[in-house]
């Protein structure tokens, strides 16, 4: 159950990827990019944005959980009826956050790339 879930959580990420490089390589003109404030070129827009990207799929692509810790943390999240507060309650276990070590390095090396 879990594998289906995370093939397509990478998918949709990549397909995601896919289409603002798309966007971004002057099909629709190029120019400027007003986000609030700033006032970013299109390439450095997408730069950042693609990193960004990348740092999230390092991340969910290192994600392993078995059938037992979805368990444990579905049980957490419908105790307090609130996903991040459940979460947090799940990463209090150390055991638990030992085994999401490996994802926020996944992560961390993704931004050093």
């Amino acid at each position: 159950m879990v594998g289906p879930l995370l093939r397509l959580l990478k998918t949709s990420l990549l397909l995601l990827v896919a289409g603002v490089l798309a966007a971004g390589c002057g099909f629709r003109g190029g120019g400027d990019l007003t986000l609030g404030y700033l006032g970013w070129d299109e390439n450095v827009a997408n730069s950042h944005l693609t990193k960004v990207l990348l740092e999230a799929y390092a991340l969910i692509n290192a994600m392993r959980l078995d059938e037992e810790q979805v368990g444990s943390l579905e049980l957490e999240i419908n105790k307090v009826e609130d996903p991040e507060t459940g979460v947090r309650r799940w990463l209090e276990e150390r055991v638990n956050r030992e085994l999401v070590q490996p994802w926020i390095e996944a992560a961390k090396k993704a931004q050093e790339e």
